[in-house]
C-alpha cells in the first residue's frame, strides 16, 4: 500500500494519499514511520498544516530524530504553528539530552520566530489562520511557498508584522493571488486581526534552489 501511496503523491492526486496512509495506519495506527511517511506526502502536495499533523505524531511516538525536527521547523516558520515546534523542541531534549541548535538553522530560525511573537504579544493560533487563507488559495492555484520572511511593518502605518511568503510565479499570477487571499481573509473574519499581522505574496528568491532539491525520503 506504500508504494501506491507514493504513486498516488507523484500523480498529485490528495485523495488517493489520504485514502491509502488512513488504510495504512488502521492497520499500524502506532507506526511512527508510517507517520512521517504520510506527512512528506501532504508536504509535496503542499498541505502544510495536515503534514504538521503528522509530523508531530511520529514526534510524539519516540520517531525523534534531528530530521523530523528539522521538517516540524521548517512547517513551523511557514504555517505559524510554533506551539508545535516548542513541543518539539522539548521532546527531542528529552529523548537525546541535546539543546544546542547551532548545527540546525532551520530550528534556530524557527526559535528567533517564536521570540519575535512573544514579543509582539502575537498569538499563534491566529498568525496560522492566517496561513490556512493562503493555503487554500496557494492549492486554488497550483502554487506553493518556497520561502518567506518577517518585516516590521507598523511604523508605515500598516500590520506589525508582515510575512512576505515567496512563490514561483508571473506577476500577474502573484497579483490575482493576493487579491483571492484578500477576499479569503474578509470571508474569514480575518479583518480584526490585521493590526499585527498580514501575509503578502512576492516573488520567491529560491525557486530554483527549492525546485532543484530532492525533499522527503520515505521510510520503509
Amino acid at each position: 500500500m506504500l508504494c501506491e501511496a507514493i504513486l498516488y503523491t507523484l500523480e498529485r492526486n490528495y485523495v488517493g494519499v489520504v485514502s491509502k496512509f488512513k488504510r495504512i495506519l488502521e492497520l499500524s495506527p502506532n507506526d511512527e514511520d508510517m507517520h512521517e511517511n504520510f506527512a512528506n506526502s501532504l508536504s509535496r502536495l503542499h498541505r502544510l498544516n495536515e503534514a504538521q499533523v503528522e509530523y508531530m505524531k511520529a514526534m510524539r511516538l519516540t520517531r525523534v530524530s534531528e530530521s523530523l525536527l528539522r521538517e516540524v521547523a521548517n512547517n513551523a516558520q511557514i504555517t505559524f504553528k510554533l506551539d508545535d515546534l516548542e513541543e518539539a523542541v522539548e521532546l527531542f531534549a528529552k529523548a537525546t539530552g541535546k539543546t544546542d541548535y547551532s548545527g540546525m538553522p532551520e530550528v534556530r530560525s524557527g526559535l528567533k520566530l517564536i521570540n519575535l511573537f512573544d514579543w509582539h504579544e502575537i498569538d499563534y493560533q491566529d498568525a496560522n489562520k492566517f496561513y490556512s487563507a493562503a493555503e487554500v488559495v496557494c492549492i486554488e492555484h497550483g502554487m506553493s511557498i518556497h520561502d518567506g520572511q518577517f518585516r516590521h511593518t507598523g511604523a508605515f502605518g500598516g500590520s506589525t508584522l508582515t510575512f512576505y511568503a515567496g512563490i514561483d510565479a508571473s506577476a500577474d499570477l502573484i497579483a490575482d493571488m493576493n487579491f483571492a487571499l484578500c477576499d479569503k481573509i474578509v470571508d474569514d473574519g480575518l479583518s480584526p486581526l490585521m493590526a499585527d499581522l498580514s501575509f503578502v505574496f512576492v516573488a520567491s528568491e529560491k525557486a530554483e534552489e527549492v525546485a532543484k532539491e530532492e525533499h522527503h525520503a520515505y521510510n520503509v
